[in-house]
């Protein structure tokens, strides 16, 4: 006879598994939700529909390097993820997932960007129909992470960024992104022309910091160093150095995670008004006397800041 504890052991085994071969990549579908629902190309519409009727902003994430759906959706055993529930749970939005191939060994750069050309084709249809969906008196925010930016670089330097003169997102994010450091002006420029663009930059970020493979000599990720041509219509925010203490490194990646912000009420002010399609007070920071939208945070912690409370 099998023990019930055995039975059950089993039973969950199952489950998890089945859970994640139902979210291993499917080139069929660019868009999931925090429960795992897929969206085909030929319901971009019927996704957003189903985001918009819960009355709140919609940010359309683009995941970086990773085993995906599964790692953003329900995360993986030492290496993380949910990203999706999380956003949802710390801004009070509903997320749309665009997933692309983006699996790599570790900190491997070559496989993920092989799959760059197929991940930009998808990201067009998708972006087709966001520009034919009515828009109108919603929020629509785009978030691209890490080697997520590199879908939307890559995107714009073969097709633009052409709309009829009106922005398609209510505020356009760039956390910690994995492009190339050098010429990003190049693109990013055509967007911020266009979109309300942020771009979040740490010195000391972990993932990035190792993220070297296939860059030209000298070249770095944006999320590091940005160069000193920066784009003139973006708006740049460092938050280098700020851990718990004053001037303590936090090699923080994915700082849009509320745990990762050391309770730094600056940082999770700007961060929840762009998140959820907002125009973000930034009068409290500290502008670089060269560079007018290059920002640093100012270093002040508030455990008891209702932002943080989720």
């Amino acid at each position: 006879m099998f023990s019930s504890r055995l039975i059950l052991t089993l039973f969950l085994s199952i489950l998890s598994m089945t859970a994640q071969a139902t979210l291993e990549f499917d080139a069929r579908y660019p868009l999931y939700t925090s429960d795992g629902t897929q969206y085909g190309f030929d319901q971009i519409h019927l996704a957003l529909d189903k985001a918009f009727s819960f009355h709140q902003p919609v940010v359309i994430h683009i995941h970086g390097r990773g085993d995906e759906p599964l790692k953003s959706i329900e995360g993986k055993p030492f290496i993380g993820g949910a990203t999706v529930p999380k956003i949802e749970k710390d801004y009070n939005v509903r997320v749309l997932l665009f997933n692309w191939d983006a699996h790599g060994f570790l900190f491997d750069r070559q496989k993920p960007l092989s799959h760059i050309p197929q991940a930009v084709e998808s990201f067009k249809k998708v972006i087709e129909n966001i520009k034919n969906y009515d828009l109108k008196d919603k929020k629509l925010i785009l978030h691209a992470h890490s080697m997520g930016s590199i879908v939307v670089q890559t995107y714009i330097l073969q097709n633009g960024w052409i709309t009829d003169g009106k922005p398609l997102f209510s505020n356009v994010i760039f956390t910690e992104p994995d492009a190339d450091n050098l010429n990003h002006s190049t693109w990013m420029d055509q967007i911020a022309k266009v979109e309300n663009v942020f771009v979040t930059i740490n010195n000391d970020d972990g993932v990035l910091d190792r993220s070297t493979d296939v860059r030209p000599p000298g070249v770095v990720a944006l999320g590091l160093f940005p160069t000193e041509h920066l784009s003139k219509f973006s708006n740049y925010i460092d938050f280098t150095k700020l851990g718990d203490k004053e001037n303590k490194i936090t090699r923080a990646h994915e700082i849009f995670d509320k745990d990762e912000m050391k309770y730094q009420t600056h940082v999770c002010a700007v961060m929840q008004q762009i998140m959820t399609g907002q125009a973000p007070v930034l009068t409290d920071l500290d502008i670089d006397s060269l560079r007018s939208n290059y920002m640093k945070f100012k270093f002040e912690i508030n455990k008891n800041d209702p932002c943080f409370k989720k």
